[in-house]
């Protein structure tokens, strides 16, 4: 049922996504080197502001509304559909600023791109909803969205523009030794793992989906999780998990700690949450990190 292309020409650019926290080998003698570890990530976090924030030019056309997600999650891309001169289904084209046409839909006939194969529907369509829902959200799914409303002369009418963020997975796990790591693969799209030691810079693969089983990385039968058995000091460093595309889905830093096992995760909430404060007056925004900076200490330290 595909018509020509309403997109706008934007051509075709990098998918719009965010790279995962790669925070540098960091010592973690003691507990209090731990939260130590955690203020150098909020002060990574407070340097992005920009990414998020920045002024519009006078005079030009409104910034697109902002969605964003984790990798693996479901999103809706908020979207009104204007009301219909008769009764009728409304004939909606969804386009991706660096792929085209991704979703055309009229009634019960419907037309989606490879890229984004089973994953997008219109839930409310007919019902003066054009909302456009993404369901296991991947990396490469970042980008601006725009929509047109297709008339009976196939003429498009620009509907609405969306910006999708889509986040990768961070967390810092502290383990005692010989207590097994669990690693979150997040979505069936997750190919692969990679390790990069403490005292590394190479990337050395463990394991991918399909391949041969590994001593050590065990893929759990009924989750979407590996865990690696009975850590030591060699398996301190970064844990990236991957997609087919080889884009990050998560990146975990693993420490070994004699006596606390502990798992903090940061999600793009909290991303975004400490990036706005970082644009605020510098007055707000130190008070506010050394305040998650004495939260974050008291659960390590006491």
């Amino acid at each position: 049922m595909r018509l020509q292309s309403h997109c706008r020409a934007s051509g075709r650019t990098r998918p719009w996504t965010e790279p995962g926290l790669d925070l540098p080998p960091v010592s973690m003698e003691t507990k209090s080197a731990h939260a130590w570890a955690m203020l150098h990530l909020l002060l990574r976090l407070s340097t992005h502001a920009a990414f998020l924030v920045s002024p519009a030019a006078p005079g030009s056309a409104p910034d697109p509304a902002v969605v964003s997600s984790l990798v693996g999650t479901d999103v809706l891309l908020p979207c009104p559909c204007p009301a219909l001169s008769r009764p009728s289904e409304p004939h909606v084209q969804w386009c991706l600023d660096s792929v085209g046409p991704v979703l055309e839909q009229r009634g019960q006939q419907k037309w989606t791109a490879e890229e984004l194969s089973e994953r997008a529907e219109l839930p409310q369509s007919g019902r003066g909803d054009c909302s456009l829902r993404l369901r296991d959200l991947q990396v490469s799914d970042g980008g601006q969205y725009q929509s047109f409303l297709i008339s009976e002369s196939e003429r498009g009418d620009f509907l609405c523009s969306v910006k999708l963020l889509v986040f990768d997975h961070s967390s810092v796990q502290f383990k005692r030794p010989g207590e097994d790591l669990i690693l979150d693969l997040h979505t069936p799209h997750a190919m692969s793992l990679a390790f990069q030691g403490s005292n590394s810079s190479e990337w050395r693969p463990l394991w991918r989906r399909g391949g041969p089983a590994s001593p050590r990385v065990v893929k759990e039968p009924l989750k979407e999780q590996l865990r690696l058995t009975s850590v030591s000091d060699s398996d301190e460093g970064v844990y990236k998990v991957l997609d087919q595309n080889g884009l990050t889905v998560s990146s975990t830093r693993l420490s070994l700690d004699q006596d606390e096992s502990t798992a903090l995760r940061f999600t793009h909430r909290d991303q975004l949450f400490l990036r706005a404060a970082a644009v605020r007056s510098s007055c707000c925004t130190l008070p506010l990190l050394l305040l998650l900076f004495i939260l974050t200490s008291s659960r390590l330290v006491l």
